[in-house]
């Protein structure tokens, strides 16, 4: 084209999977068109979810599956995506959820676990997720923002870990941590792979109940 010098494809620098958009090399996942249906394949190399990367991608359905590897979840990166149904299952390379990132996820459903990697969670990430009925932490307390969590909705850590309450007691059922109900999950035992079992305990029957195996997954840190 005459009087236009320099000009330089930068097509190299993306790759498109499926419809959704990457670039070269698969590890930051960049955009998905607003009109894609069905379940929802993210690439295994990904360790990026960019911001606003699946907002109201209404059409997409069934079980949210967030590849091992991913480390950031970009501000509402699927805000709006209310045909995912199901559990959340956060990857245990997650250091950081952003502001809104799974807001109006209104299919989502059950406790989520945040991995003990997770050092950050934005404002609003899980807001209008009316179908979740708590957050377990495997790590100590991440930073958070205004309303990162619905206001009543209850979070639980395991006994040991650092930054939820200074109030809290050895046989404490509940207290409170940045106005959230919180509560704390004692370790009865240990085992394989980094788990532990764990019991809640009833300050008023003086009795351990909820007996369960919870494994942190140290064995599949990225």
């Amino acid at each position: 084209m005459e009087g236009i010098t320099g000009f330089v494809s930068r097509a190299a620098n993306y790759k498109a999977i499926e419809g959704i958009l990457y670039n070269s090399d698969t590890t930051e996942l960049i955009t998905c068109p607003g009109q894609k249906k069905g379940k929802l394949t993210i690439h295994n190399k990904v360790k990026i979810i960019d911001d606003w990367a699946f907002e109201n991608c209404t059409n997409l359905t069934g079980e949210l599956i967030i590849p091992e590897g991913v480390t950031s979840i970009g501000a509402c990166a699927f805000r709006g995506c209310g045909g995912f149904t199901g559990g959340l299952d956060i990857p245990c390379s997650v250091t950081s959820i952003g502001n809104e990132a799974f807001s109006g996820c209104v299919g989502l459903t059950g406790e989520v676990t945040i991995p003990i990697n997770v050092l950050s969670i934005g404002m609003y990430a899980f807001d209008m997720c009316d179908g979740i009925t708590g957050f377990y932490f495997e790590g100590n307390a991440p930073a958070i923002d205004t309303d990162s969590f619905p206001a009543d909705i209850e979070l639980s850590f395991l006994e040991g870990l650092s930054g939820w309450t200074d109030s809290m007691n050895y046989d404490a059922v509940s207290s409170t941590w940045n106005g959230y109900k919180v509560r704390m999950i004692k370790r009865i035992g240990y085992g394989y792979c980094g788990g532990d079992e764990t019991a809640e305990y009833d300050s008023e029957s003086d009795a351990y109940k909820n007996i369960s195996w919870r494994c942190t997954k140290t064995d599949y840190f990225v």
